[in-house]
């Protein structure tokens, strides 16, 4: 608390200090490990309400591993942005990015987003 300036908000500075830590971390393990679950065996006696779960579960399987696919920079400014719900200001504070690369990232993360998440699907249903 003592290095807190007063400057920008306070929410701003503690994102700040956990961007660094996870980018310390990150670099620690140079990549991100996600789990995936393979329920197929399953699938054909399960109730209803266990499938729904199933589903939920592959749906946020896939929207893990489409993000593992952006870059880093690219996947904590649509984290901060959208799971957040910090504004372009509060994001440009934390990354040190300007407003016109935040945009820039935001755009083009949605863009790779659906042309992954189209290829998946695309992928099913062949």
């Amino acid at each position: 608390m003592k290095l807190y300036k007063g400057t920008s908000k306070f929410s701003v500075w503690i994102y700040r200090i956990t961007y660094n830590e996870a980018m310390t971390q990150l670099k620690a393990k140079k990549r991100w490990v996600f789990g995936f679950f393979d329920h197929e065996s399953n699938e054909e006696t399960a109730p209803p309400e266990v499938l729904d779960q199933l589903n939920q579960e592959e749906q946020r399987n896939q929207v893990q591993w489409v993000l593992s696919q952006l870059k880093s920079s690219e996947r904590l400014v649509m984290n901060l942005f959208y799971m957040e719900e910090l504004s372009y200001e509060e994001i440009t504070a934390i990354t040190n990015l300007s407003l016109a690369n935040v945009k820039v990232k935001l755009h083009r993360s949605k863009k790779k987003l659906k042309h992954l998440l189209s290829q998946q699907e695309f992928a099913q249903r062949a």
